[in-house]
């Protein structure tokens, strides 16, 4: 046998390198983690949704439509009671951040302190810039009266104080699809988003 011979490669051996040669060459790299954080941060400075809401409080529990706005004044969100076959649409619910907030359902209402102010100011390019080394590392910034936690992919996933909880999940293209939202241990809404409008 000659030497030539026992240095050839088994064609599938020979196919699967050019495979990886390939592949390597045209993945993209990934993202460092401060331009995911910024990137995420823009995403959610003009948003808008709607989706399916399923509201639990006491021995209730409902399923509306939710339309969501975010502006630079402040966080809306309002369920719509679609009547009879859908007519006579109109506002069942509704939750506002804006200088503190408030959650109103089934004739009452909930408030907690925490204001749009804190959120915009927490999520502003200046804040991310003051906060993104403990970001980084940490994935949380704690203050005195709540905080804010990220994931790997620097998306925020959880504001919490006191008495409001909002839990955030992402799918696999990295869109909003669920967030889990509890008041006063209370009044708990689970809301699964079918369109996000983002304005960059």
């Amino acid at each position: 046998m000659f030497m030539a011979d026992r240095l050839k490669f088994p064609q599938n051996s020979l196919l699967l390198i050019i495979i990886l040669f390939v592949g390597c060459s045209i993945i993209p790299p990934k993202k460092d983690k401060i331009s995911l954080l910024y990137e995420n941060i823009r995403k959610l400075e003009n948003l808008s949704f709607e989706g399916v809401a399923e509201i639990k409080y006491q021995n209730l529990v409902l399923r509306k439509e939710i339309f969501v706005t975010r502006n630079s004044k402040k966080l809306s969100a309002i369920l719509i009671d679609g009547g009879i076959f859908g007519m006579q649409a109109a506002p069942f619910a509704s939750l506002e951040i804006a200088e503190k907030t408030t959650f109103i359902f089934a004739g009452k209402k909930e408030e907690s302190p925490f204001s749009f102010s804190q959120l915009q100011n927490l999520t502003s390019k200046q804040s991310i810039d003051k906060f993104k080394d403990e970001i980084i590392s940490k994935q949380k910034i704690e203050f005195k009266e709540f905080q804010l936690t990220w994931n790997d992919n620097m998306q925020l996933i959880e504001i919490s104080e006191d008495n409001l909880k909002i839990k955030i999940s992402y799918n696999l293209s990295g869109d909003l699809e669920k967030i889990n939202i509890i008041l006063n241990n209370e009044i708990e809404a689970n809301i699964l988003i079918d369109k996000v409008m983002s304005k960059f």
